[in-house]
């Protein structure tokens, strides 16, 4: 009798640590888990950032285009009135950008 009741306290014992086992295992599966989804929304985070920069820039090189088309077209206009007014205008030169020079 007494020995089926040390088997039998041994297998408890045995039953209790291989349970204590599992759990501390998947603690550290949910810690794991919980770590890398604190990182993949930090990465989602990191992402939507840059897709705000990237859309600012887009919208920042669209002006700046817009600008330079604005700017070329003054300083061809502004060319050509100066080559018409000092003589210089021979051909297409002021159209090319040149002062004939």
């Amino acid at each position: 009798q007494a020995e089926v009741e040390k088997r039998a306290r041994e297998k408890a014992e045995q039953d209790l640590k291989e349970s204590k086992d599992r759990i501390a295992a998947l603690e550290n599966q949910m810690e794991e888990y919980v770590s890398a989804r604190k990182a993949q929304q930090a990465e989602y985070k990191e992402m939507d950032a840059l897709r705000r920069i990237n859309t600012k820039l887009i919208d920042e090189n669209a002006q700046l285009k817009q600008e330079n088309y604005t700017l070329s077209a003054e300083m061809k206009s502004l060319l050509e009135e100066v080559c018409e007014n000092e003589g210089q205008c021979e051909g297409d030169e002021c159209r090319r950008g040149s002062l004939g020079d």
